[in-house]
């Protein structure tokens, strides 16, 4: 099916798009009414040599990289035919377009910073022109959509597209064929033999034109190669600068920059400057000298702030989150995490907004105590998983560890590692928790560190805590409108809005409880986060974080979640990934610096999303990981007391600690020494039910605990409960329950079998011990009754199992299994790092295979 002609013309900007498509002429310029890109958005997500961030639309957003450029020369056919092209004429064309292309490249260089410009060319359509029913130069400019139409369908172009969008996919193509960043189109129209070379009258344009934002540009072949250079300009954003051409406060581009050297600027101290898109002379000469003003190159994406040679665009730290830590053993330095590019956020009104970025991850490095920085690993990528080990001397003070950008310079902040503490990302503060053996208060290289520790801010050394809030549906009621909520406002800003929201509990559609806003024209509650449609947090003070929680109504969804300060400019973006229908993201914004004012919330592209949950402030508690580390995010500046819970009943209260938040702060280290469990037997360990003798059914209590609850740490103790901990660590394992089984043949062998054993030496009398233990027996009867019946063909009774413990009792002699199945190394980077194993000694007899099928019962 060709793609319709006629559908272009009459096209309509969309509600849907926030694109602005504008026409851009140089010469005879008059306003035309163009059509924005269609309103199915071409998707966000990164493709193929896309650069990250960057959808199949975003073929032209700053000029930096690695251009495809696609020349389409059109030849007429039939009796419409005036114009021919001979061989000779498309080597001068193309000529002039390299020449125009080098314009940008010489000037770019000129201009003494790190960045590279690149164009790469595909002249196949240029060598053996596009045939066309129609001769382009004359007609009317505004009906090159005819023949720029029949070559899109012979690209086999979606035909549900429009112009605009069907060029941008073919842009898209092209790049990811070319390997390059971005793509542009130019329609090159044979004007060899034409009087003026110019486009018939009646039209919107009299030459040349170009629809800015990476589509097209369409020339007159015999126009001169300045004028595709300020097309060119066009297609990266730019705007015209001549008298008649676009006002001074027009803005655009990457930066959102203003149009300061147009022609109209009001300042009575205003000169225009040379420069490539102005008219005439002035850009005659701005093409010979190779200049132009600091805004025009600005909306190409070529501004520099600080003078360091790295244009803003791309002058952003990139991402190394992980951890990083020395193995002492075998005197290597072990690093596990993740590398990105970070995009500085996209302020262009006219795009589609989407962040985008050309740094990767070219290596990461390390560096032993201030020394030359060295490769760990290359990726060469824009997102990279990172995991290395190299070896490091005993004697080092530091390692710093950091990602690096070959092209820019640009690095990530670093981790640095210590012998004896792991190092990981900067934070508002960062603390390291290990096991202190010898309680002298600092860590040493056999000392295990700690995870899963809960370390909670419960006060500020001075003035108060930072206000911390939420509407979901924990904390607010279903039906509630959000008015006067303590410390917060929360309000809906669209168009036919009066500021209300309310929270929906769960009403069983796509998304569960949402935040509503009322639209006063329908008189009802609209569920739907639009682009013109905003949610807005307002803190009664500034905070230093605020997350909002997305659903997607249909896939393709994606929201927007942008910060700003109390002079409104933008301090943070986060816009989640194209999400699947009925898909969740939480999205933060966060400044360190506590200047979020204002918070705005949207669907992003054209799409629409659900809020069902809305925080406010940091995080005011952190967890240890297998490291050690903890990481208290966000966090205003200022001293904090922290408690913490600690997952072993064995560890000792760290009571309440003070961290500092500010810069270069060091990671606190907090020492916890380890205590008696209460859950074991102090005086005999395998005595479990205090009966003061070692029986079966000291066993099988811990099995019951293993079968009910599974190998874990131990919660706190119950008083009267058996005392099922045998080994003193802190955790039931299977372990626990051999060094009662193997004491019991212990004794067996040296015959110090008690009367109570010989008694449950037969299964009536182990029924009988069993019921004696009523801690158990009441558990057994509540949580499994059937577990231990004699019926049973899943499992054995427990005088069964006795007997098969005290059966024979030389022949069923055997040892603890390798707990390295049970228990990982302490200190280990992906392992336990709990504290080590306790001091109960533990029996060396063989493994017997009754133990290995205990009861054959769920759960062990």
């Amino acid at each position: 099916m060709p793609l319709d002609r006629h559908k272009f013309a009459r096209a309509r900007p969309s509600a849907s798009r926030r694109r602005r498509l504008q026409v851009e002429s140089l010469e005879g310029r008059r306003l035309l009414a163009a059509d924005p890109l269609g309103a199915a958005p071409l998707g966000a997500a990164p493709l193929g040599a896309a650069p990250l961030g960057a959808g199949v639309t975003d073929t032209a957003e700053f000029m930096l990289g690695r251009v495809a450029v696609t020349p389409v020369f059109f030849e007429s056919t039939g009796a419409a035919s005036t114009q021919d092209w001979t061989e000779q004429e498309i080597d001068g064309v193309l000529q002039k377009v390299r020449d125009a292309m080098q314009w940008w490249v010489d000037t770019l260089d000129g201009l003494g910073s790190v960045h590279t410009l690149e164009f790469v060319y595909d002249e196949s359509f240029a060598r053996t022109p596009f045939e066309t029913t129609y001769e382009p130069i004359d007609q009317i400019s505004n009906a090159h959509g005819n023949y720029l139409a029949e070559f899109l369908t012979a690209r086999q172009m979606d035909s549900r597209l429009s112009l605009q969008d069907a060029v941008r996919v073919f842009n898209h193509q092209q790049r990811l064929a070319m390997d390059a960043d971005w793509g542009v189109t130019l329609l090159i129209v044979d004007a060899s033999d034409d009087p003026d070379g110019a486009f018939a009258p009646g039209g919107s344009f009299n030459t040349a034109f170009a629809y800015a934002g990476g589509a097209y540009m369409v020339v007159p072949s015999t126009r001169p190669a300045s004028v595709i250079t300020h097309e060119m300009g066009h297609l990266f954003w730019t705007q015209d600068e001549y008298t008649g051409g676009d006002s001074w406060s027009e803005h655009r581009g990457y930066y959102d920059t203003l149009n300061l050297n147009a022609a109209d600027n009001p300042d009575p101290d205003f000169v225009q400057e040379i420069s490539i898109m102005a008219g005439g002379t002035y850009r005659s000469y701005a093409y010979q000298q190779h200049v132009s003003p600091a805004s025009t190159l600005a909306l190409v994406g070529w501004q520099d702030s600080d003078g360091d040679g790295v244009f803003d665009v791309l002058d952003v730290p990139l991402a190394l989150e992980g951890v990083g830590r020395f193995d002492a053993e075998n005197q290597r330095l072990e690093f596990r995490g993740e590398a990105r590019a970070v995009a500085l956020p996209n302020r262009n009104p006219e795009g589609s907004g989407n962040d985008i970025t050309l740094n990767r991850i070219s290596r990461v490095e390390y560096r032993i105590d201030d020394g030359p920085w060295q490769t760990a690993v290359a990726p060469d990528r824009q997102v990279a998983e990172v995991a290395f080990d190299v070896a490091v001397p005993a004697t080092f003070t530091t390692v710093d560890i950091r990602a690096i950008d070959a092209a820019t310079g640009v690095t990530s902040p670093s981790i640095t590692v210590t012998p004896l503490i792991p190092g990981t990302a900067p934070a508002s503060a960062t603390g390291y928790v290990y096991l202190d053996q010898n309680t002298d208060g600092l860590p040493d290289a056999d000392e295990a560190a700690i995870g899963d520790v809960v370390a909670e801010v419960v006060a500020a050394t001075a003035g108060e805590l930072p206000v911390v809030a939420s509407v979901d549906a924990q904390s607010v009621a279903s039906g509630q409108v959000l008015e006067d909520l303590a410390g917060w406002q929360i309000r809906g800003t669209a168009a036919k809005s009066d500021g209300r929201v309310v929270f929906e509990g769960d009403s069983g559609e796509v998304g569960g409880p949402r935040l509503k806003w009322y639209d006063v024209t329908q008189g009802e509650w609209n569920d739907r986060w639009s682009p013109y449609d905003h949610l807005e947090v307002r803190p009664e003070e500034n905070t230093t974080q605020v997350q909002v929680t997305v659903v997607a109504p249909a896939a393709g969804a994606r929201g927007r979640l942008e910060a700003y300060d109390a002079a409104g400019n933008l301090l943070d973006r986060e816009t989640s990934p194209a999400l699947a229908s009925g898909a969740t993201a939480t999205l933060t914004v966060a400044d360190p610096g506590n200047q979020i004012a204002s918070v705005r919330l949207f669907g992003h592209e054209g799409t629409e999303v659900l809020v069902n949950r809305v925080r406010l402030g940091p995080q005011l508690s952190a967890h240890s990981d297998a490291s050690g580390l903890l990481r208290f995010e966000n966090l205003p500046a200022g001293r904090y007391q922290v408690q913490f819970d600690l997952p072993l009943v064995i560890h000792q209260s760290l009571g309440t600690q003070e961290i500092t938040v500010g810069d270069s702060q060091p990671t606190a280290t907090w020492g916890v020494q380890r205590g008696a469990s209460p859950w074991q037997n102090s005086q005999v360990a395998t005595d479990v039910d205090r009966s003061d003798g070692v029986e079966p059914i000291d066993a099988l209590m811990v099995i019951n605990y293993l079968n009910r609850h599974g190998t874990g740490p131990l919660p706190a103790f119950t008083a009267g409960a058996p005392l099922i901990d045998v080994d003193g660590d802190g955790i039931v394992a299977p372990v626990d329950a051999l060094l009662v089984v193997n004491e019991l043949n212990r004794l067996s062998r040296q015959g110090g079998q008690s009367a109570v054993q010989r008694e449950a030496a037969s299964g009536e009398a182990a029924d009988q011990a069993l019921q004696a233990g009523g801690w158990v027996a009441a558990s057994l009867e509540a949580e499994a009754p059937d577990r231990f019946r004699r019926d049973e063909t899943r499992s054995i009774s427990a005088a069964e199992a006795t007997d098969r413990v005290l059966a024979d009792p030389g022949a069923n002699v055997f040892s603890p299994p390798d707990m390295s199945m049970n228990r990982p190394p302490a200190g280990g980077l992906h392992g336990y790092s709990g504290p080590e194993d306790g001091d109960t000694t533990k029996p060396e007899d063989p493994v017997d295979a009754f133990f290995l099928e205990p009861l054959r019962s769920d759960g062990f």
